[in-house]
């Protein structure tokens, strides 16, 4: 296993996704409370969760994905702690990834976003 700057390089330990570096990948994420008082995995069910900075704008994303804003004080604390704007969360509730900048949440995105299925010619 092999770490740069305190995170580990997932493509090396084979956890997490893609090769991104992250701390947290393959730990069981929190379960904030939300600011209407609702717990994260009530508010996405079973599927992939990307809780996120607020203050970031995130575009569209796969159906199997839920965008949580970080709108309470400790779901923002949980990011602070990740030292990053957003976290996503597998459908198990483990961390697959984190992003600190748009560069890494558009490559988490792509990563976590099933490819379409290819169709044979006839």
């Amino acid at each position: 296993m092999r770490s740069i700057s305190g995170h580990v390089l997932l493509r090396e330990t084979g956890e997490g996704i893609g090769g991104l570096l992250v701390s947290a990948a393959a730990t069981i994420g929190e379960q904030p409370t939300l600011a209407d008082g609702a717990r994260l995995d009530d508010r996405v069910g079973y599927r992939h969760a990307l809780l996120v900075d607020p203050a970031w704008e995130v575009g569209r994303t796969h159906e199997r994905i839920a965008v949580v804003p970080a709108d309470s004080t400790m779901a923002r604390d949980w990011l602070k702690r990740l030292d990053a704007r957003a976290v996503l969360l597998r459908p198990d509730r483990y961390v697959a990834g984190i992003a600190r900048d748009r560069d890494e949440l558009a490559r988490l995105l792509r990563l976590a976003t099933p490819a379409p299925i290819a169709r044979a010619r006839a």
